[in-house]
């Protein structure tokens, strides 16, 4: 079975990809799943022959089979002249041209969806006869999708992490250190963490902040604004919060850029608290959390979507609601020991039952095996959490259709208000 993997790494020059087994070296996180997951399964089954399609293929793994690209119309193309059964590329925020060209193929196609899907996009990957699978990253994700039709050809699969990388970081913690991890663009949250910092600080003058990432995390050619931390506009909205009377960044305030392997988790280690983005927003896994506790650092972050999966409550760090719980979770950590060591010592252990490497990679390998042999995909309808992203309304929206089969997915009406905008952009022929 012939299986490529695209790997969109067009905004990632002179990245060093050699080493998957070296944990991520600086790239986004949807980017270094299917980085290593592409090079473990190649790894370990002699049954996949394994492609990996990128625009930039310097420095890839010895033993990888890989195909340099011009972007993802590009890898049809270039599938169907190298004879590959299945390809798998990132969902859901496919443009229809893809779907066309898909279509005009044999290939059958897994879209590997680490964004939440909207109406529209789940509308294309449900039609598209060619895609045979829709794989969610955590069973919030999937739940979501559970009364509109993609659900019948969608999954799940956790994401993961090469564990062992992070048994072997030894290093002193620093006192009262809180670190944010997540590229400083407005979809990470990091202006929330940014707004509460002068509270935490009322209460702890002597603490440190670091943050791991910036502004060119995923585009490494972006424009940044004054302080050279991200793009100007969101710059704007959080450095007043973290400078002093003179407008320089505060000391205690630490930017330290896109960093990747044992330098980043060195990094992370030291901290008291992990924080990871505190709004939720776009979150469908959050790999950096996971992270964090894998390194045994305590997780605070808002109680929303993957966010209630990937961080255990109580167990693993602590969840908010609002911004006054936020301060009080972080302020809480930094202050109280015996709460922050006993909530340290479940992390490891949670990422290992949990997000294990080689049952995801397995997982991965059985998925390819079903869609090959065209196994009909099994719904799975998951009763946790159901007051999470209107999941009960959702349910309850399923259980109606059964009876009232046109009634649309809630997907249709939380998409209702870009449809009504576009439309009245169209008629005042704005944009």
């Amino acid at each position: 079975m012939k299986v490529a993997f695209y790997l969109d790494n067009k905004s990632h020059n002179n990245i060093d990809y050699s080493n998957p087994e070296g944990g991520n070296p600086g790239i986004g996180g949807s980017q270094y799943m299917f980085w290593i997951i592409s090079y473990y399964l190649n790894k370990r089954y002699t049954d996949l022959e394994v492609y990996l399609c990128a625009e930039n293929v310097e420095k890839m793994p010895v033993g990888m089979k890989c195909i340099k690209v011009n972007g993802i119309i590009d890898v049809i193309k270039v599938a169907n002249d190298n004879e590959i059964d299945i390809v798998v590329c990132r969902g859901p925020y496919l443009n229809k041209d893809f779907y066309d060209e898909l279509e005009k193929t044999n290939i059958k196609c897994i879209v590997w969806s680490h964004n939440f899907e909207n109406y529209e996009n789940a509308k294309l990957i449900s039609e598209c006869k060619n895609i045979k699978r829709n794989v969610c990253v955590g069973k919030e994700q999937y739940d979501r999708l559970r009364d509109h039709c993609i659900f019948d050809k969608s999954t799940y699969i956790y994401n993961t992490i090469t564990f062992n990388l992070y048994d072997d970081i030894d290093c002193e913690k620093i006192p009262h250190s809180v670190c944010f991890l997540g590229s400083l663009h407005k979809g990470k949250g990091f202006e929330n963490l940014a707004k509460v910092w002068p509270e935490i600080e009322r209460d702890f003058p002597d603490a440190q902040l670091f943050i791991i990432g910036g502004g060119n995390l995923y585009d490494k050619n972006a424009k940044m604004g004054k302080y050279g931390l991200a793009e100007e506009k969101f710059e704007k909205s959080f450095i007043k919060y973290l400078i002093d009377k003179n407008g320089k960044i505060k000391e205690n305030v630490h930017f330290m850029g896109v960093v990747g392997g044992k330098e980043k988790l060195k990094l992370m280690k030291k901290s008291y608290v992990g924080v990871v983005n505190p709004t939720g927003q776009g979150e469908t896994f959050c790999i950096g959390a996971i992270e964090f506790e894998a390194l045994n650092v305590p997780v605070v972050t808002i109680r929303k979507y993957s966010l209630v999966e990937t961080v255990a409550d109580k167990i693993t760090g602590l969840l908010f609601n609002d911004d006054k719980e936020f301060v009080k979770n972080v302020v809480a950590l930094l202050n109280n020991n015996e709460l922050r060591e006993t909530i340290e010592k479940n992390g490891k252990e949670f990422v290992k039952n949990k997000f294990d490497l080689d049952n995801v990679v397995n997982q991965w390998h059985n998925l390819l095996l079903d869609v090959y042999n065209d196994v009909e995909q099994k719904k799975e309808l998951n009763s946790e959490n159901m007051w999470n992203n209107r999941k009960w309304l959702r349910e309850a929206n399923r259980k109606i259709q059964r009876i009232l089969p046109f009634i649309p997915s809630i997907l249709w009406y939380e998409n209702l208000p870009n449809r009504i905008k576009r439309k009245i952009r169209k008629v005042l022929k704005i944009g």
